[in-house]
């Protein structure tokens, strides 16, 4: 017996989100859709708007991943040396030896 399938528009967020979980799980994207998964409910708490403990585990693990997405670029964009050095910030760093170094401000 055949099915019909619905095609669903998602928010870039979720569908990377969905890739990644597909691929962790050995599944494709379309394996990661359920009927389980409320994408309104998802796409709520990733703007801050509802709880992600009212998820169920499906869409929890999808706002995790997009979380660790998020959190991945950010970091990768963080450079605290820089912005310790503008503000005049002394810090320590571990050298290519795996020394402490102290970096104190310039004058």
């Amino acid at each position: 017996m055949a099915t019909a399938s619905t095609l669903v528009q998602l928010d870039s967020e979720i569908d990377a989100a969905a890739r990644d979980e597909a691929r962790l799980m050995s599944r494709n994207v379309a394996e990661q859709s359920s009927p389980d998964v409320s994408l309104s409910q998802v796409q709520a708490v990733l703007r801050g708007q509802a709880n992600y403990d009212a998820l169920n585990v499906p869409e929890q693990a999808i706002v995790r991943t997009a979380w660790a997405e998020v959190i991945a670029e950010r970091r990768a964009a963080l450079n605290l040396a820089e912005v310790f050095e503008a503000e005049g910030h002394a810090y320590a760093e571990l050298d290519e030896k795996g020394e402490i170094r102290l970096v104190t401000p310039k004058p």
